[in-house]
């Protein structure tokens, strides 16, 4: 789950722009008359839904949520040859077999999505493993 600080002057831009929503006014009608449920009134008169504040769709709040929560996209690199990108995982706790392995050492390439399954043993070192 991502949490998001919002700074004082962010919070009190919501909560003076909140009421100006059509919306959360009506909402907040409901609240004073004890209808509403999850909704609430905090202390300082921000208008929230279970413990998170209501944003207005006024004068691009939203966005500015959103692109402070956010920041700007970045373009993932494509790798370009096999096995350039790859990951590793361990399946371990198996039965030993006769050859005396006992885990998986699981290598996935992931342009070509293939994998390689390999017999190892819980005890094996790096070296090993190299």
């Amino acid at each position: 789950m991502t949490s998001v600080d919002l700074r004082p002057t962010f919070i009190e831009e919501i909560k003076a722009k909140q009421f100006e929503d059509v919306n959360l006014n009506a909402i907040k009608e409901n609240v004073l008359m004890g209808k509403a449920q999850d909704v609430v009134l905090d202390a300082g008169r921000v208008l929230n839904f279970r413990r998170r504040i209501c944003v207005p769709w006024v004068d691009g709040i939203i966005q500015k949520v959103l692109s402070e929560s956010h920041g700007l996209l970045q373009r993932m690199s494509i790798p370009k040859w096999k096995w350039e990108r790859i990951s590793m995982d361990f399946v371990v706790g198996l039965p030993e077999t006769l050859g005396k392995y006992d885990s998986i050492w699981v290598v996935i390439d992931k342009l070509i999505k293939s994998a390689h399954f390999i017999p190892v043993r819980v005890d094996y070192n790096s070296q090993q493993l190299a």
